[in-house]
């Protein structure tokens, strides 16, 4: 097991935590890898740091956009770039533990059904602070074909996706239009092409939360685009024409009230479960009860079952 594999990092004014992200890269156990580092637009230090490291290591290559042009499209430009047979996609506030790559490899080549895999994570604060794990259904190696079967959405972990360049290609890559929901929705393609996807069980990254992550800032927008995104999916599988965002939000604003409210308690008291048990992470209990207690009466039966469920 000595292949060249690929590693991209695309960042857009990401210097706070780059040099870290950078070098738990280069600290990998697996050392035969490419690094492209992508400075997407920056306006702070973000490439003078990319072309600090790569005059000390030859294995990275710096590639520069002058303006913007979000993340997405820059892997489209990238992964037919790469030299190497499998791409691991990397976030420039995260950091690889250090047989991150040795081990998704070990695991995509032990199981050559596999198109795309992950692994299990720890959240993780502004100071590099474990929260929480992840938990995920999705290391049972079938769980993809019963969600496709109902016509659901394939939520896999998607800090670090890892995937063979030809299946990336094959498929058409990231659709943009779906931004911040557009890896959901790749994944989602990846496996109604029939591309088996998988996580392995096993922690191997460091997902950092802060209040600058895209999640954090665009959280309801990214809402939206995942539910329109499951109503384009649905409308896939029973081989109908999927209707735009706009056309989407057009037919929501019809909706009942009722059923609107319902929507915004579900997704809200999905939210603050989450922001609770990263707050019991950082040992702010007060703070805790007040947010596991509103999540608690928006959404009573689904937090007794993710409670259940971390209880494992």
């Amino acid at each position: 097991m000595d292949q060249l594999v690929s590693v991209i990092l695309v960042s857009f004014n990401g210097e706070a935590y780059l040099q870290k992200a950078i070098e738990s890269v280069l600290n990998q156990s697996y050392k035969n890898f490419e690094f492209l580092l992508v400075d997407n637009g920056s306006h702070d230090d973000t490439r003078s740091i990319m072309k600090g490291f790569q005059k000390k290591d030859s294995r990275i290559r710096v590639i520069t956009y002058d303006k913007n042009i979000s993340r997405t499209p820059c892997y489209n430009e990238m992964v037919p770039l790469a030299k190497g047979k499998l791409i691991f996609e990397m976030c420039d506030d995260d950091i690889m533990l250090p047989d991150r790559l040795r081990g998704l490899l070990k695991f995509m080549i032990e199981n050559p059904e596999l198109h795309m895999a992950n692994s299990l994570f720890y959240y993780i604060d502004e100071s590099d602070r474990i929260l929480a794990k992840n938990h995920t259904p999705h290391v049972d190696k079938e769980w993809w074909k019963k969600v496709v079967a109902v016509g659901g959405l394939i939520n896999l972990p998607t800090p670090g996706m890892t995937y063979w360049k030809a299946s990336f290609i094959e498929v058409g890559g990231y659709r943009p239009k779906f931004w911040p929901a557009d890896d959901l929705e790749f994944a989602t393609r990846f496996a109604m092409s029939g591309k088996a996807v998988a996580t392995l069980d096993k922690v191997l990254l460091h997902y950092r939360i802060h209040s600058q992550s895209v999640m954090a800032k665009e959280f309801l927008d990214a809402s939206w685009k995942c539910k329109w995104l499951l109503h384009c999916v649905q409308k896939r599988k029973l081989g109908k024409e999927e209707i735009s965002f706009e056309e989407f939000m057009h037919i929501q604003k019809k909706k009942p009230l009722l059923t609107k409210v319902q929507w915004y308690m579900n997704i809200y008291g999905d939210k603050f479960y989450r922001e609770a048990g990263l707050l019991f992470g950082k040992r702010k209990y007060l703070s805790f009860f007040f947010f596991i207690s509103l999540s608690f009466l928006m959404i009573p039966s689904s937090v007794i079952k993710k409670i259940r469920q971390q209880m494992l």
